[in-house]
C-alpha cells in the first residue's frame, strides 16, 4: 500500500491511499474551505443540498433500521431548533 499525505500550512490536508490499483483520497472539507457543509452549500446556493439530523446516540447494531415516533432529544447532538421542525415533519409516523 502506498500512502501519500498533502499537507497545507502544516496540517494534514489530504491522504491518497493507493493498493492493488485502487486509488482513496481522504480530505479535511474545513482546510479546503473553511466552514461548515451546511454554510458551502448555502453560498453555491444548491438546492436540496439540505443535511438532515440524526439521532447517533441512539443508533447502535439492534436497531439501525428503527422505524418509528421521533426519539428524544437526548438522543441528538449539535442540533437545536431543528429537532423540533424535524418531530413536526415526522409527526404522521407511527
Amino acid at each position: 500500500m502506498t500512502v501519500k499525505p498533502l499537507r497545507k500550512d502544516g496540517k494534514l490536508f489530504n491522504i491518497e491511499l493507493i493498493y492493488n490499483n485502487i486509488k482513496l483520497s481522504l480530505r479535511d472539507s474545513l482546510l479546503m474551505l473553511p466552514n461548515s457543509l451546511k454554510l458551502i452549500s448555502k453560498a453555491f446556493d444548491i438546492e436540496g443540498a439540505k443535511r438532515g439530523i440524526y439521532p447517533y446516540d441512539l443508533a447502535n447494531s439492534a436497531n439501525l433500521n428503527y422505524i418509528g415516533k421521533v426519539p428524544k432529544f437526548k438522543y441528538f447532538n449539535l442540533i437545536h431548533k431543528e429537532y423540533s421542525i424535524y418531530t413536526k415533519s415526522r409527526s404522521n409516523i407511527k
